[in-house]
């Protein structure tokens, strides 16, 4: 089911580790994706999503359905 989320900004909705059961579509406003090597380590931007329509999440939901 298609559901509409807002969130504040910096607000951390996924983090790396979390199931992957959730797909996002960027509507409006803007999104970093970072990765992180280790609970200390520095944070490293992996993509930023500023356009509407640009997704993330699908390949945890592709991995999900194949296994």
């Amino acid at each position: 089911m298609l559901c509409r989320q807002t969130y504040e900004q910096d607000a951390k909705f996924i983090c790396q580790g979390d199931p992957g059961d959730d797909m996002f579509i960027l509507q409006e406003g803007s999104c970093d994706a970072w990765l992180q090597d280790a609970s200390d380590g520095p944070r490293v931007l992996v993509k930023q999503y500023t356009h509407p329509g640009e997704y993330f999440g699908e390949l945890c939901l592709l991995y999900f359905a194949a296994t």
